[in-house]
């Protein structure tokens, strides 16, 4: 059979990019039409989104497609969770939409937590509070952005505001819903009595399963970019989500999963969600994934420390080589390591400084150049994964033998194998573009191209390379 062409969309904290993903039936191959930077804009104190230029960024790899003479069957757009635009009744979009490093919610927690305590929102939620859900970001609009709330009328995730521009339709699955603070992952509804406490207008979306279409793309856009009626496919809006459909495992209750971008996911499937006293004293979270399974797991920095890094790099005209990077860190008796939780590396600005800094701190040896920085950042990520790993064990009772790594940390081979050496566990790497390929195989599913998820691991397993690491 000819190919059928999907277009997947998937934003990160650092970057976006559409890919085309070509399914012959048997096999998926992956093809980069765009991709382009995504970082926060500081207006005075206050961080944003640029959604104008995300949005134009889904535009241009549509008309990549076009000029490449590729016929896309549908489209689906995920992106990170908690961060959203609020629209009018008229439609139009108020403001610009914050991003959740901006400080607006340092404060919050503290006033929040005289309505509820935070184990008692985490008995509701299934989730760990922090001050960067979306039940936060709104409490504080209440001192900041009154007016808005005022006059909003529906609260847009960032995947549904970017669905909303192209098709002028109103989507929410679960997967961006749950990483709210509003959602009872039990029932599968907004806990609307939640808004009534902390007296928020109720803006919140209708929810909507995953694998429904969301709309064709409207006229007004296929007009000016030249493309034909174009299904936009409800997918796993949450990245992790859509990563984690992409964990080639049978059966995903028998393994740990990584998701390692800017930030990394650490957890396990499980069969119904784990809400107790430990699980909120341990900081993890239950959260909806594809197809209402359940991700129970917890959140911690990623690659975001080594990303801001790289970004300081460039400006003093060094461009960093990941092969050179992870031979000397293999070579290297440097051992130092930071605690890539700690919360002075949270914000973005002279990361390097901030890391020598936290080694003297710590009693430690301070990194002498960008090699050592590199290896003290790698380190400092596998040991926060070999805890969160001892913690999930305890926390869930089972064994587990295998940890899958998938996103673009499986590409860090160094990386891989420390973490099967302190974790004594086998590592499989792979596959790196897992988001997207998530994002795909939930279109194919929806065309019914494909039967479930089950089906698009088998086809993850013949059409991407998978490496294994065992200590």
């Amino acid at each position: 059979m000819s190919s059928l062409n999907i277009l997947g969309m998937d934003y990160g904290a650092s970057n976006g990019r559409g890919v085309i993903g070509s399914f012959d039936g048997s096999k998926l191959m992956i093809k980069e039409l765009h991709r382009f930077p995504n970082r926060s804009v500081t207006i005075g104190t206050d961080m944003f989104w640029d959604i104008l230029y995300l949005y134009n960024g889904l535009k241009t790899s549509i008309t990549k497609s076009i000029a490449q003479d590729i016929k896309i069957s549908s489209i689906g757009i995920d992106t990170w969770g908690v961060d959203f635009g609020i629209i009018d009744n008229q439609g139009n979009l108020i403001g610009n939409p914050h991003s959740y490093r901006d400080r607006r919610t340092n404060s919050v927690l503290d006033d929040a937590f005289k309505t509820y305590t935070g184990y008692e929102i985490f008995s509701k939620t299934g989730m760990s509070p922090a001050n960067i859900a979306t039940l936060f970001q709104l409490i504080a609009m209440k001192k900041s952005e009154k007016a808005i709330l005022e006059k909003g009328k529906t609260l847009l995730f960032m995947p549904n505001l970017l669905s909303y521009f192209l098709t002028g339709n109103i989507s929410c699955d679960n997967s961006i819903a749950s990483t709210s603070l509003m959602f009872d992952l039990r029932k599968n509804e907004w806990i609307r009595e939640l808004l009534d406490k902390y007296q928020i207008p109720d803006i919140l979306p209708e929810l909507g399963g995953t694998g429904q279409v969301i709309g064709n793309i409207r006229k007004s856009v296929t007009e000016e970019i030249g493309i034909g009626q174009v299904p936009v496919v409800s997918i796993a809006h949450h990245d992790t989500a859509s990563a984690v459909a992409s964990v080639p495992a049978e059966n995903k209750e028998d393994v740990i999963f990584i998701s390692c971008g800017t930030w990394s996911v650490v957890g396990t499937i499980i069969s119904k969600p784990l809400i107790n006293m430990d699980v909120f004293k341990n900081g993890f979270c239950n959260i909806a994934g594809y197809d209402d399974e359940i991700m129970f797991g917890k959140n911690i920095t990623g690659l975001w420390i080594l990303q801001e890094c790289e970004r300081e790099w460039k400006r003093e005209g060094y461009q960093i080589d990941y092969e050179h990077m992870q031979i000397s860190a293999e070579k290297s008796g440097f051992c130092s390591f930071v605690d890539v939780n700690d919360p002075v590396f949270a914000y973005p600005g002279n990361m390097q400084t901030k890391i020598i800094d936290h080694c003297k701190k710590t009693g430690q040896k301070a990194p002498e150049n960008k090699e050592e920085i590199f290896k003290c950042i790698i380190l400092g990520l596998a040991n926060e994964y070999r805890e969160v790993i001892d913690q999930t064990i305890k926390l869930t009772g089972r064994n587990y033998k295998r940890i899958h790594i998938v996103g673009g940390g499986s590409k860090n081979r160094y990386l891989c194998k420390i973490t099967s050496q302190l974790t004594k566990m086998e590592v499989i790497a792979g596959p790196d573009e897992a988001t997207v390929i998530g994002n795909i195989l939930a279109q194919l599913i929806s065309l019914e191209e494909i039967r479930d998820i089950q089906e698009g691991v088998q086809i993850i397993k013949k059409s991407f390379p998978l490496e294994r690491f065992k200590e």
